[in-house]
């Protein structure tokens, strides 16, 4: 693995490596000092792996940001469930397993931003939202997917109401017809705008419902 980026985070890392022994984990695997030919002064953790982790312990509440996995051992799916919905950071969370009942618990009662059946990282694809709740979240909105255009863009809602001009209108209004536009309108900016126009009868309806501005900056 490659070095990480700075010596302050290397030593912030192995101190937290530390402070999991002394509170009691099971370090099987120790990546605090890797000996790697020519770089003798380098960033260097290497992969680190503990057991027997407990909630109360520092490496499991804090996020460490680095080579370091450890393992929480839990009775029961309800009780993993709520170990997680109790942790102060709900980025992501996977669960494996074959039982269609426990996936269905799973993704229906785990308290995250990104929940996983099967997959090691439950990351989407860039087109779909992704970010974490509670502390993992800044802010009101994800990155990535229909989340990225509301935050480069203000909704405008339309309005509007045209009234028949004549009984021969009106008597042409009652026929009952559904059509949909799109259209595109560019000015300094581009402007996407979709619009839905219901008739019923009586007088015509139209409704105007989304328009949306998208930076330059973009």
């Amino acid at each position: 693995m490659g070095p990480v980026i700075t010596c302050a985070a290397r030593d912030r890392i192995t101190g937290l490596i530390d402070r999991g022994v002394s509170e009691g984990a099971s370090l099987v695997v120790d990546g605090r000092r890797p000996t790697i030919a020519g770089h003798p002064s380098g960033f260097f953790v290497g992969p680190t792996l503990f057991d027997r982790v407990t909630p109360d312990m520092t490496i499991y509440r804090e996020e460490i940001f680095g080579p370091v996995l450890i393992v929480v051992r839990s009775e029961s799916l309800n009780d993993a469930v709520a170990m997680i919905n109790g942790n102060p950071y709900a980025n992501g969370a996977a669960l494996f397993t074959r039982s269609g009942h426990a996936a269905r618990r799973f993704q229906q009662d785990v308290e995250v931003g990104m929940a996983g059946i099967n997959v090691p990282i439950p990351v989407p694809m860039a087109f779909y939202s992704f970010g974490g709740w509670r502390n993992s979240l800044f802010g009101d909105l994800n990155v990535h997917g229909t989340d990225g255009i509301r935050f480069y863009t203000r909704l405008k809602t339309v309005t509007a109401r045209w009234p028949a001009p004549s009984r021969a209108v009106r008597n042409r209004s009652r026929t009952k017809a559904v059509s949909s536009a799109i259209s595109t309108v560019l000015t300094a900016t581009m402007v996407v705008a979709v619009t839905r126009v219901t008739y019923r009868s009586g007088p015509a309806l139209a409704v105007g419902r989304v328009a949306r501005t998208v930076s330059s900056s973009l």
